[in-house]
């Protein structure tokens, strides 16, 4: 497989959250597609995070993308100048006040590798108690809820947990 050669790229969309660029680009069969357009957003951090009793804590918060309330694990952007394991951290804290005995890297996904370049980085975060106060940026109003992980699963199963990257987290840790 050959990658796709840019020809030309336009910022039509510049902010700290989204950048949309309209690309020419050449495929490898020679063809040129004049209008191809491709959403930048910033990596993210999704993490499941394990209660010293075995649970899982996840986190409820309105989506106004959707325009409605979701239940995810603790998920956020990563500061361009962080690194993935730091802004996992930060995130957990930020969202549910927890510290981790341990937070490992479980993978590495992609959203939508069609139209959007960016990258979820998954972490695990084990033996985790309740240290800092919750600090949510502006925008959030977040409620922390916990449950075995048998009713996470079960959660992912039948719609209650749909948010792509807590459903592939979740499925990654739990099935």
């Amino acid at each position: 497989m050959k990658n796709w050669k840019i020809l030309s790229s336009k910022r039509l969309v510049d902010n700290p959250w989204l950048r949309i660029n309209q690309e020419k680009v050449q495929l490898p069969n020679g063809m040129i597609l004049e209008d191809y357009y491709v959403i930048e957003e910033d990596d993210v951090v999704i993490i499941v995070p394990y209660l010293d009793n075995g649970h899982l804590a996840l986190v409820k918060q309105y989506k106004h993308g959707i325009q409605k309330e979701v239940i995810e694990f603790p998920a956020g952007y990563i500061d361009k100048e962080a690194d993935p394991r730091k802004a996992a951290l930060r995130e957990l804290q930020e969202e549910t006040g927890l510290k981790p005995k341990k937070i490992e890297q479980i993978a590495i996904l992609t959203n939508n590798p069609t139209k959007i370049r960016s990258r979820i980085f998954v972490y695990r975060a084990s033996g985790c108690t309740k240290t800092y106060s919750t600090d949510f940026d502006v925008s959030e109003d977040v409620e922390m809820i916990t449950k075995p992980k048998s009713e996470v699963l079960k959660m992912i199963r039948d719609g209650r947990i749909w948010v792509t990257g807590s459903v592939s987290a979740g499925l990654l840790e739990l099935a």
